[in-house]
């Protein structure tokens, strides 16, 4: 985030990417309590408009950085599977080839939901993912 992110103008992402973070993170905490298909199916629904072409990895990196930013800056942190969801709505448009991964592991049982595009992972880092076997991959 900090290559990104580097000068004081740019913690103050452009006010469109704002706009639509926040309507993202509102559609998401709004769902937040249905079941996991129904979030999938929310997902399914809400997508509109054309894919965007390919993008490079620094342009990835930069919506990553405005999407960590921006929820950084909320007064309660989602817990994974609403800012996976919320994080998808915002880096659909943006983003081509775009997943949320839901993985488990045990013992003791655990569960988590993050976003990765390619290999690069968008709202987690990889050492807290790696020992999840992925039991459900949502593509674009």
């Amino acid at each position: 985030m900090r290559d990104c992110l580097s000068s004081p103008p740019a913690f103050l992402p452009p006010l469109h990417l704002s706009w639509h973070y926040a309507r993202a993170a509102h559609a998401a905490r709004f769902i937040r309590n249905q079941t996991i298909a129904r979030q999938l199916d929310f997902l399914r629904v809400s997508r509109r408009g054309t894919a965007p072409v390919s993008v490079g990895v620094e342009t990835i990196q930069y919506y990553a950085s405005v999407f960590q930013h921006l929820r950084n800056l909320r007064l309660r942190r989602p817990r994974c599977l609403e800012d996976s969801v919320g994080g998808y709505l915002f880096f659909y448009p943006y983003i081509a080839s775009l997943e949320l991964l839901v993985g488990v592991k045990q013992p003791p049982f655990t569960a988590h939901a993050w976003l990765q595009s390619g290999d690069l992972i968008l709202n987690d880092v990889k050492r807290a993912v790696e020992d999840y076997s992925v039991i459900l991959r949502f593509e674009k």
